[in-house]
């Protein structure tokens, strides 16, 4: 038996034979989507936590001495990405994971244990090649927690 996922698109065909996923990418507009909301949560912690922002488009900030990204992901998403340019600027990556109470748990690796532990993203768009992913559960079992947030 197949099923097909829709929402305004096809996301992908999951097939309960062979316990396998088969997911398009994300497309334009979904990945549009992604970054604007990255950009609005982000800029939003950062104000949170007092830190300050380098510049516009980008949510590294400096806080207490140091260069930092911060990266958000929502409910249900289990990775964050960082392009391979911003992880030879910054000192640490933050992820900000979306708890069920609308909170934001942020944890925090280096940036040595960023990159020890990134897998390189499957998009197939403008990302491909340049961007590293880390997990949650690669954040909670080898990063800190930095703060709870709510924006």
């Amino acid at each position: 038996m197949v099923w097909e996922c829709l929402s305004e698109r096809s996301f992908g065909t999951y097939s309960n034979t062979e316990n396998t996923i088969i997911a398009m990418p994300q497309d334009s507009e979904t990945g549009r989507k992604g970054s604007e909301y990255g950009l609005t949560c982000g800029h939003k912690i950062i104000a949170a936590l007092g830190g300050t922002p380098i510049r516009r488009g980008s949510n590294e900030f400096r806080l207490n001495g140091e260069l930092l990204s911060l990266h958000c992901a929502h409910k249900g998403n289990g990775s964050v990405g960082v392009t391979y340019k911003m992880l030879e600027r910054v000192d640490a990556v933050l992820a900000a994971f979306e708890q069920p109470d609308e909170s934001y748990l942020i944890l925090r690796l280096s940036q040595k244990q960023y990159k020890r532990n990134m897998q390189p993203t499957r998009s197939l768009g403008p990302s491909s090649g340049r961007v590293g992913k880390v997990g949650r559960v690669v954040f909670k079992s080898k990063g800190s927690v930095f703060k709870t947030v709510r924006t």
